[in-house]
């Protein structure tokens, strides 16, 4: 896989025409999960992570089959997703799950 430089520009806004469509083909889908809310102090807490440039989001399922965002400070440097990881989950650095989900936090 070849090296990614990530930065804290990366991203930007979308008209919410696209951000409504993008969020009914969701939905269309049959997904559970319509939205996961995260709290600003675990967010910030990712951004004060060394290096960090801003934040990425892993997929899993929760314990109900439900999709999970996982959250983890990102550093310029790209690496895989799956050994990142667990270079966070052997180092003890922060990953942020536990988000208010959609439904029922709606």
């Amino acid at each position: 896989m070849a090296k990614h430089k990530f930065s804290k520009k990366t991203g930007h806004a979308i008209p919410k025409n696209a951000a409504d469509e993008a969020i009914k083909r969701w939905a269309d889908k049959g997904h559970h999960t319509k939205s996961s809310f995260f709290g600003s102090d675990i967010i910030q807490k990712l951004l004060d992570e060394p290096g960090s440039v801003g934040i990425r989001i892993h997929y899993g399922l929760d314990e109900l089959g439900y999709m999970q965002p996982i959250l983890t400070s990102q550093t310029e440097e790209s690496i895989d997703p799956e050994t990142h990881a667990k270079i966070y989950l052997d180092g003890g650095k922060i990953m942020a799950n536990a988000s208010s989900q959609c439904p029922p936090y709606c």
